[in-house]
C-alpha cells in the first residue's frame, strides 16, 4: 500500500518536494509499524495510530507530529479509492482528534524592520562573496523562497524602468514552485539587479542549508541583531508590505501560499515601532 501511494505522488500531482517529504513520512510510519509486527492494512486502528502520535511527541514538537499524520491520513484515502482497502479505518474526525494542539506564534512577534533589512543588505555586501550577498539582497527585496531563487534565470527577470521590475516565479524543467503557485512579484530595480547577479554568481558559492545560515550568521554577529533566519527575511518582506497598507489577500498572493490563514502567521510587528502604550484609554 505504501509502496502504490509513493508512486502515486508524482508531478504534476505533487512537486518533487512535497513527493520526497510525504514518501519519508509514510516509511518512518511503515518501519515503527513493522517493529510492532503491524504488516497488514488491516492491523490499523486507532489505537494504534493514537500509539503512534504518544511516540513521536515525545521525540519532536506538535506541529511535526501532525505534519506526520497528513501523508498517513491520505494514504488511507487513496488506498480505499483504490480498492487495496474494503474501508477506509478513520474517518475525518478519528484523524481530528489524533491532532495535536500547535502553540500559536505570539500575535506580537518581531521581526526585522525596513531599515535593519537595509542594513543586512549593505553589510551582506560587505562582508560576504557574491552569491550570497546577492542571494540576500534578492530574498529582502522580493520575499521569494531560497528554493525559488535558487532557479531563477534572466528571463524571469523583468525590468519596467529605473525604478521598478517584476520577478516571474515559474515552473523549470523537474521543478515546481511550492503549491504551483507560480506569481509575477514586484520589485524595486535594484533587487532586479540583486537577482541578476546571483544568477551570474550563483555558481561560485555553495546554497545549500548550512552555507546559507552561516552566510546570515556572519552578518547578524557583525551588526549584533537578534537571531534570524534568511526565511525571516521573507516574513520581513511580507510584514513591510503590509504595513504599508497592502491588503493581506495580495501579501499573500504575492507570497505564493495556499491561503491568508498562512500569511497572517507570516505578519509581525517591527521591533523599532511603538510598544502599544500611547494607545491606551487610561
Amino acid at each position: 500500500m505504501a509502496a502504490r501511494y509513493a508512486e502515486h505522488l508524482v508531478p504534476p500531482r505533487v512537486t518533487r518536494k512535497t513527493a520526497a517529504s510525504y514518501a519519508n513520512r509514510v516509511t518512518m510510519w511503515v518501519e515503527w509499524c513493522e517493529k510492532r509486527g503491524v504488516t497488514r492494512a488491516d492491523q490499523i486502528d486507532f489505537k494504534l495510530m493514537s500509539a503512534y502520535v504518544r511516540a513521536r511527541s515525545e521525540k519532536v514538537k506538535a506541529r511535526t507530529v501532525n505534519r506526520d499524520l497528513l501523508p498517513v491520513r491520505r494514504m488511507f484515502a487513496f488506498a480505499k479509492r483504490e480498492g487495496l482497502m474494503t474501508t477506509n479505518p478513520f474517518r475525518g474526525e478519528d484523524f481530528g482528534e489524533l491532532k495535536l494542539k500547535e502553540p500559536q506564534p505570539r500575535p506580537n512577534a518581531i521581526t526585522l524592520a525596513p531599515e535593519q533589512v537595509e542594513a543586512v543588505v549593505r553589510t551582506a555586501r560587505e562582508l560576504l562573496p557574491g552569491g550570497h550577498a546577492s542571494l540576500i539582497g534578492l530574498v529582502a527585496g522580493s520575499g521569494v523562497r531560497i528554493d525559488e531563487a535558487r532557479h531563477l534565470d534572466e528571463k524571469d527577470v523583468e525590468i519596467v524602468d529605473e525604478r521598478r521590475g517584476y520577478l516571474h516565479v515559474t515552473p523549470k524543467e523537474g521543478w515546481q514552485p511550492k503549491n504551483y503557485r507560480c506569481r509575477r512579484v514586484p520589485v524595486s530595480r535594484a533587487t532586479c539587479a540583486a537577482a541578476l547577479e546571483f544568477i551570474r554568481t550563483r555558481s561560485m558559492v555553495r546554497l545549500d542549508d548550512k552555507a546559507t545560515w552561516d552566510a546570515i550568521l556572519k552578518v547578524r554577529t557583525h551588526l549584533g541583531l537578534p537571531k534570524f533566519s534568511m526565511h525571516d527575511l521573507r516574513r520581513a518582506w511580507a510584514s513591510a508590505l503590509h504595513a504599508k497598507g497592502a491588503p493581506l489577500k495580495l501579501v499573500s498572493v504575492l507570497l505564493g501560499h495556499s491561503g491568508i490563514h498562512v500569511t497572517e502567521r507570516y505578519i509581525r510587528v517591527f521591533a523599532t515601532e511603538s510598544t502599544g502604550h500611547e494607545y491606551l484609554s487610561r
